[in-house]
């Protein structure tokens, strides 16, 4: 954990907090109060939950969805009662609550990078362009609730890891649910807070110091090794579900080779459980106990759709907007997939200019834009890369650098393949996210930042001043 200069006086960071919020709301307010009510997510699905809460209905979900907490709309539908429609109060709490999410992941950071990195990332965050700052001043559905908890989860993650406790592994169980419940992507966050956590584990330890031992070392590589057999086995039977999701039907040698891997697979987990020593009870309860508050949390909305708003909907004739299905690209379309991130999410994310993301195009033109992106991200990773090799930076799973960057990478990871999630605009399942890649180039160009700080501020700077009139331009 990075020492941290403002020493144990709680003000100064929460001061810093405070600023945060302030500057990041100031950034986004002028867009939120001005700008017509007018897009479709709003229009058909935001504003009318606002409306159904005021007539006294009480939706777990977002209107017309089947996910999506109702968070900002409650309060919205509060300054609706007390001070008349407006698109100010309509949007007010999306702001709010990207900007308390923006002191949030300083306060995280801080913990992991020290107050100067931490302060870095969280002004480029408040100081947002077009495309990012769009999911905290238009309410998208619940965008800035998710970035408050993921925000967060990652706090009390880190908290956890202090002294783990029944009740701190239980908040941090109330938090991943409520994720969860605000928005699915909030799983990528939960799933690298359990494994963080389990990697600096006693039973991780302990684990290790017995496969220490080359004979159950040599029983577990070779478990490990029929255990991959299997997968290999499966892999074909799932490539041509994921790529056929609408049309498949299963052949007769894809069951052979569904059976194949099962035996396959359980014959390694007889030969790699055994090697495995037990949790002890204090352990694998609590974490037993978090993991259930993560599925049982958004369960009773779930329950509501199915057995309440569906109905209704049908009834209504009204198709609801459920989520996509995640679907395979076939392997000789991943170039395009490739050309999609370079194209579109990434420089969604460094440049802005939201007027110019698209959905799911493939033509094969690149931009400026990509040329900006590929520069920026070639130059981060040749310089991490000689930073590695020269030993200086060694990333490492048990440091708490993974609590933050590992969800960025894997969302990108998952997201790459699939033709039903993966688009230009696709990069909004990054923005919870985004600080992991804020880290990542900072312990890349940590040398450099520190011999030259006055040129990082200065480039800051110059980052506002462009995301400045990039927001102006195209955030509408």
């Amino acid at each position: 954990m990075a020492k941290h200069p403002l020493g144990p006086d709680p003000r100064a960071r929460w001061l810093i907090f405070l600023a945060l919020v302030v500057l990041a709301v100031a950034w986004r307010m002028p867009y939120a109060a001005t700008k017509p009510i007018v897009q479709v997510d709003e229009v058909q699905y935001s504003l009318p939950t606002v409306k159904r809460m005021l007539a006294g209905d009480i939706p777990f979900y977002i209107s017309g969805t089947n996910y999506g907490a109702p968070v900002e709309q409650a309060f919205a539908a509060v300054l609706f009662r007390f001070f008349g429609e407006s698109a100010a109060g309509y949007r007010f709490p999306t702001v709010l609550l990207g900007g308390i999410a923006i002191g949030i992941t300083f306060l995280a950071l801080r913990r992991v990078a020290g107050d100067r990195p931490a302060l870095g990332i969280a002004l480029l965050l408040a100081l947002a362009n077009s495309s990012v700052a769009r999911y905290t001043t238009f309410s998208h559905g619940s965008y800035g609730t998710l970035l408050v908890l993921v925000g967060g989860i990652q706090l009390a993650t880190l908290w956890t890891d202090q002294k783990r406790t029944f009740a701190r592994w239980l908040t941090l169980g109330v938090l991943m649910g409520a994720g969860m419940y605000a928005l699915k992507l909030a799983i990528f966050q939960s799933l690298a807070s359990l494994a963080w956590l389990w990697l600096r584990s006693g039973y991780c330890r302990r684990l290790r110091d017995r496969l220490a031992d080359a004979g159950l070392w040599q029983r577990m590589r070779a478990g490990a090794f029929i255990l991959a057999l299997g997968m290999t086995a499966l892999a074909p039977v799932l490539y041509r579900y994921l790529t056929r999701r609408a049309t498949y039907v299963i052949s007769p040698w894809e069951k052979g080779l569904v059976i194949t891997a099962a035996f396959l697979c359980a014959a390694g987990a007889v030969i790699v459980l055994p090697t495995l020593c037990a949790p002890r009870l204090r352990e694998w309860t609590a974490a037993m106990c978090c993991g259930a508050l993560l599925v049982l949390i958004p369960l009773p909305a779930e329950l509501w759709f199915q057995t309440v708003e569906k109905p209704r909907l049908t009834a209504a004739g009204i198709e609801p907007y459920a989520e996509a299905s995640y679907s395979f690209k076939h392997l000789h379309q991943w170039p395009n997939q490739a050309r999609l991130m370079m194209q579109g999410v990434f420089p969604a994310l460094l440049i802005g200019r939201w007027n110019e993301v698209r959905g799911f195009e493939e033509t094969a033109a690149l931009g400026w834009k990509a040329l900006v992106a590929i520069v920026v991200s070639g130059a981060v990773a040749c310089i991490g890369i000689h930073r590695w090799r020269q030993g200086r930076w060694r990333p490492d799973l048990q440091s708490a650098d993974f609590l933050f960057i590992a969800p960025f990478l894997f969302t990108l990871a998952v997201l790459f393949p699939s033709w039903s999630l993966h688009s230009e605009s696709s990069y909004r399942y990054l923005l919870p996210f985004l600080p992991g890649l804020g880290l990542l180039a900072y312990r890349c160009l940590q040398d450099r930042i520190a011999a030259h700080p006055r040129l990082a501020c200065s480039l800051i700077g110059l980052y506002a001043a462009y995301s400045a009139f990039d927001c102006f331009r195209h955030i509408a």
